[in-house]
């Protein structure tokens, strides 16, 4: 059979000349649009909440709005109905709050806070005369109209991003493939997990369960998401090995996929996680949520905020979860997040960010794994079955306690100059108990052992940025300077075990295993296992050259440290490096609604320590950073009805595997990994239904490695995936909405076997999973009620989950029901 590939280069560029060509179609000549800023628009909004309003006078005026999501959050406004010059109708939208408008460019208005009072004040004497001028003209006046519920796919607003060393963005001005999640698609998906909040996006896949020590896991674009360097909270980096983040505390999950090393330093090159905390709201909000989800897990979260005084803000969540879930797993789960903000002054404002989870999961679902027979007999995984009939050990737990406490100072330096200082503090205590399957043969006879030990991580962090604007003759800048440090501490347990319990069994009639040698849960006395430390500065700059194009460049240089440690306290590896990774792009907007961009950018990521557990004969041994460079062409297109992206690419990243060197296996490094790709992106708005659509193919494999390995697929990368949205309003009952999602994945290389002299290739099968869900608004009491309903896995498949060193069943078909209250 021939081989699928392609030159994911020329594919690039030919993609680009493409895309110029269509977005050629699209420009319309500046004179074109000062035509259509001074013409009138005919409005009907109604009075409704501020985001929801800017949503509708986007949709119907043609412009582009960039908006904070927090910014709005508490907020509403006014009716209005008429015809209306767009700078007139954003002005009375905006006449109730403290925020301003600015025009970026003919079709794009970015909505802010009012400097000062005088602003405000400014606003709301113009939003008068508006009005006025309006009844002089005999032009229609604001009428109050019955508001009509927004489906929550429809939403056209832009929110800007925080990304790291490039400031902040709004998604079409970054030449980078991204996904965003927001508070409504988290809601509407009803999601207990990091898949789960990103179940839209192609590009990523599970590699763990939600029930499991790594439930956060995920892979990008084929390459797994590293637990210490790519996840992200309000940009700050974090440590969540072990940790399931309670989406409840979040406002949106953005994932930017590929290399990050400029934007964030270290990290893996699949992409970065960015979890956003809710923010304090301009008015007071209050709502509680109680939901199911079966087995029998019953849960609870209630959502407050408000101004305090005319200076102080704040928002609290606070959540519980309790029950038992498939596979007799028993989940225990309560966090608290509270995020404050003080305006000290009308340009400088104080923010804190609080965060404490304390989850515990007896009975987590356990994880198989692949044996090495040197005869080849581990052919095919054997076939999955229900994960309510994989059944733990009793012993078995994960009990994960973990804060994070932030805190910010920005200064509005001047109208187009700001600065952010940000420092914290997170630390994740990880207990586990966990057991580990290894297959046997493709009957599923298995034997296990277990894993008993205590995971300590204590993580201190610093950031400070400069953004700001200006011109040099013909040319515009967009530039953000900045410096930024961290520092981890990791502690093991001493007497962490691995191995003491020995069990056989059979995957399709399971006995469960029984600790002969239990777990501890006192006197677990720690060592310092590893110090790391990473200091930077960066700088970048975005070129405007005219009205449509832009060239990005910037730079990073990274000091990297890393000492490990054996339990006695004697040093037992040391590294350091200083490299620098740079990032270049061009983008070319022929209107305010479209970019196209081509890009490059490097990065490094840690190299691994190879594991003492192991059989290798340099176990212990920590390897030099590996580097990795991303090729990316692409275009973004965000109109009212039509949101579309599409991206080529080619990573190319350093290889780490087992390699004999004589009669020893060593892990090391040797050849390169190449992950070329496309992804194509797309959401229309058809009035009552929204469909959405994202796909990846992939051609991932070793390049110039070890003659056994050579031109093999990588482990963990399926060559394709897709996922299908899909929202309808009843026009009959416009409160009630379903949804639909599918996800779709081809086979996924695990692990694969490989000896001195032969390879066997084993995969996950192709698996397509539908997931089906319902919502209806309504009032009790005059307070507004969101009833939801959902089934995941409607079809209740058996499949795999994973496709590195480990795999796990896949949750069973779930009923998952909530009731939310406003009041």
């Amino acid at each position: 059979m021939k081989t699928w590939r392609f030159d994911a280069i020329n594919m690039a560029l030919g993609l680009a000349v493409g895309a110029f060509v269509v977005g050629g179609a699209c420009v319309v000549s500046a004179s074109a649009y000062a035509e259509q800023a001074q013409a009138r628009v005919s409005l009907n909004i109604p009075a409704q909440s501020l985001g929801s309003a800017l949503t509708e006078f986007a949709k119907q005026s043609g412009l582009q709005i960039m908006l904070y999501a927090d910014l709005s959050a508490g907020l509403t406004a006014p009716p209005v109905v008429g015809s209306y010059l767009p700078a007139d109708a954003l002005t009375l939208l905006l006449r109730q709050t403290d925020l301003s408008y600015e025009y970026i460019n003919a079709r794009t208005v970015a909505i802010r806070k009012a400097r000062s009072q005088a602003a405000i004040r400014e606003v709301s004497h113009t939003a008068a005369g508006v009005t006025a001028s309006n009844a002089a003209e005999g032009r229609a006046q604001p009428g109050v109209v019955e508001a009509q519920p927004l489906d929550e796919l429809q939403v056209v607003t832009v929110t800007a991003t925080a990304l790291g060393a490039l400031g902040e963005r709004a998604e079409l001005d970054t030449p980078f493939s991204m996904s965003v999640s927001t508070e409504e698609d988290i809601r509407r998906r009803q999601a207990g997990s990091l898949y789960e909040v990103l179940g839209g996006d192609a590009a990523s896949a599970p590699s763990g369960d939600v029930y499991g020590p790594w439930g956060s896991e995920l892979s990008v674009r084929g390459l797994p998401l590293d637990l210490n360097n790519n996840v992200k909270i309000n940009g700050l980096p974090l440590q969540v090995f072990g940790v399931q983040l309670p989406v409840e505390a979040f406002e949106q999950v953005e994932l930017l996929k590929g290399l990050a090393g400029f934007m964030y330093g270290f990290s893996q090159p699949g992409g970065i996680v960015n979890y956003t905390t809710k923010k304090p709201t301009d008015q007071s909000l209050l709502s509680f949520d109680a939901g199911y989800r079966s087995g029998s897990i019953f849960s609870q979260h209630v959502d407050v905020g408000g101004p305090i005084g005319e200076r102080f803000g704040y928002r609290a969540n606070l959540s519980n979860a309790r029950g038992s879930a498939y596979g007799d797993a028993r989940v225990d789960q309560q966090a608290a997040a509270l995020s404050l903000e003080s305006n000290l002054t009308s340009s400088l404002t104080l923010t804190a960010d609080l965060l404490y989870q304390d989850r515990e999961i007896r009975q987590p679902t356990p994880y198989f794994k692949l044996t090495y027979p040197e005869d080849g007999s581990l052919v095919r995984l054997p076939r999955a079955v229900s994960a309510d009939r994989v059944v733990a050990s009793p012993d078995s737990y994960n009990d994960n306690e973990f804060y994070l406490l932030t805190a910010g100072l920005r200064w509005q330096i001047a109208e187009n100059w700001n600065a952010k200082v940000d420092v914290g503090n997170t630390r994740n205590r990880f207990r586990v108990a966990q057991e580990y399957n290894y297959f046997l043969n493709p009957q599923g006879d298995y034997r296990s052992t277990t894993w008993d030990g205590l995971n300590i991580y204590d993580y201190r962090q610093a950031q400070a940025t400069l953004s700001g604007s200006f011109q040099t003759g013909v040319l515009s800048h967009e530039v953000t300077v900045g410096a930024s440090w961290y520092d981890n501490d990791i502690d093991f347990m001493i007497n962490a075990r691995f191995g003491g319990n020995s069990h056989t069994s059979n995957l399709y009639a399971p006995t469960r295993l029984q600790w002969l040698v239990g777990p501890r849960r006192d006197g677990m006395q720690t060592y310092r296992w590893a110090e790391e430390t990473q200091t930077a500065v960066f700088a970048s700059d975005t070129i405007g050259l005219g009205e449509h194009w832009s060239v990005l460049a910037g730079l990073r240089h990274n000091r990297y440290e890393r000492d490990s440690f054996r339990a006695n306290g004697t040093l037992n590896a040391s590294y350091r490096t200083s490299p620098s990774t740079p990032t270049l792009a061009v983008m070319f907007k022929p209107n305010g609604a479209s970019t196209l961009y081509l890009s490059y950018v490097e990065a490094l990521e840690q190299g691994s320590t190879v594991s003492v557990l192991s059989d290798y004969a340099n176990a212990g041994e920590l390897l030099p950073a590996l580097k990795s460079k991303q090729y990316e062409a692409g275009v973004k297109i965000a109109r009212r009805q039509v949101r579309a992206s599409a991206a080529v690419f080619r990573i190319e990243r350093g290889a780490e595997y087992g390699k004999y060197i004589g009669t020893d296996l060593y892990y090391t490094q040797d050849g390169v990994i190449r992950h070329d790709g496309i992804e194509l992106d797309g959401q229309v708005d058809l009035g009552n239904w929204t469909v959405g659509a994202s796909t990846m193919w992939l051609d991932a494999a070793y390049h110039e490695a070890e003659a056994v390995l050579k031109g093999r697929r990588v482990t963990g990368a399926a060559r394709f995936g897709a996922a299908l949205t899909a929202s309808y309003r009843v026009p009959a009952l416009p409160d009630l909405n379903f949804h639909l999602d599918a996800q779709h994945r081809a086979a996924v290389p695990v692990d694969n076997n490989w000896t001195a002299d032969s390879v066997v290739d084993v995969s996950l099968p192709s698996v397509t999973v539908l997931n089906l869900g319902a919502s209806y608004d309504a009032a009790w009491n005059d307070k507004a009620l969101t009833l939801r309903a959902r089934v995941n896995n409607l079809t209740g498949k058996d499949y795999w989950l994973g496709g590195g060193d480990a795999i796990v069943v896949a949750p069973p078909r779930t009923l998952i029901v909530s009731v939310e209250v406003r009041l």
